[in-house]
C-alpha cells in the first residue's frame, strides 16, 4: 500500500502544563519534474525537482479526518498530508507553502492557526502543512499520528511503457481512494507497529540466544596513516 504514518511524540517533564504548536510540513511529490541528467535506471534513482505549474491543492476534512490532497492538473497523481481529529486538538491546514519562503508561509497566529494562506503563483514550487495546537498536561505525554499517501496508480517506465499499479484493484474509485487510504493508515497504524515489533523482538531473541552470537570476537580496524 502507497502509505506511511509518522507518529510524534510529545513529552512534557516539566512540573506545568504546556501549550504545543506542531506544524508538519511536506513537499509536494506530484508531478515531479525530470532533470536533464536523469539516470537510465528510474525505479532506483530519480533525479528531478519540484512541478512549477499545475498544482491544484485541496483541504481534505471528512468523516473525523483533516488535511490537504496536493494534485495537479496535468497529472493523476495525488498526495494526501492528514491527521485523525482528536479531543483537544485544534487543526488548520496550509494547502500551499512556497518551498523557498516556508519561514514565512508558516507562520501562525497566536490560536495556532496559519497566519495567512494564498492560492499558488506560476513558477513556484509548493508544499502543503498541517497545524495542531493542543495541551500537554505536566510529567505526561502526547502521540500525534500523521498519514501520508502516494495515491500514484500508473507506473511510467522510461521506455514509455505503463501498468497499473497492484493496490488500485482493491480501491477501484478513484474519487474515494484518496481518503480510504488515508483511514486505513491511520486506524490501522498501531496493529502494524505492535506486529512489527514482536516479530523484531523475536529475531532479536534469536540471535542473542545462538551460539555464534555468544562467541563474537571483537575486531579492531585500523586506517592508513592512524600511527
Amino acid at each position: 500500500m502507497p502509505f506511511g504514518v509518522e507518529e510524534f511524540e510529545v513529552e512534557n517533564s516539566g512540573n506545568e502544563a504546556q501549550e504545543i504548536n506542531l506544524v508538519v510540513p511536506r513537499p509536494s511529490l506530484v508531478n515531479l519534474q525530470e532533470k536533464e541528467l536523469k539516470p537510465t535506471d528510474q525505479d532506483s534513482v530519480y533525479v528531478s525537482s519540484a512541478a512549477l505549474s499545475g498544482q491544484k491543492h485541496e483541504e481534505l476534512r471528512v468523516a473525523g479526518f483533516r488535511g490537504v490532497i496536493m494534485g495537479s492538473t496535468e497529472t493523476e497523481n495525488r498526495m494526501v498530508l492528514a491527521v485523525q481529529e482528536m479531543p483537544g486538538v485544534t487543526i488548520d491546514v496550509q494547502p500551499y507553502f512556497c518551498l523557498n519562503k516556508y519561514t514565512g508561509e508558516l507562520l501562525l497566529n497566536a490560536d495556532g492557526s496559519f497566519y495567512e494562506k494564498r492560492e499558488p503563483l506560476l513558477r513556484s514550487d509548493y508544499g502543503a502543512a498541517v497545524s495542531l495546537t493542543f495541551t500537554v498536561a505536566p510529567k505526561s505525554s502526547m502521540k500525534i499520528p500523521v498519514a501520508i499517501v502516494l495515491d500514484f496508480p500508473v507506473q511510467v517506465y522510461i521506455d514509455g511503457k505503463t501498468f497499473e499499479r497492484k493496490y488500485v484493484k482493491k480501491f477501484a474509485n478513484p474519487a474515494t481512494r484518496t481518503v480510504d487510504l488515508v483511514k486505513i493508515a491511520l486506524e490501522n497504524y498501531p496493529n502494524w507497529w505492535n506486529k512489527t515489533t514482536t516479530i523484531q523482538k523475536r529475531i532479536l531473541d534469536s540471535i542473542q540466544s545462538s551460539p555464534a552470537y555468544k562467541e563474537t570476537v571483537l575486531v579492531l580496524y585500523v586506517l592508513p596513516g592512524s600511527f
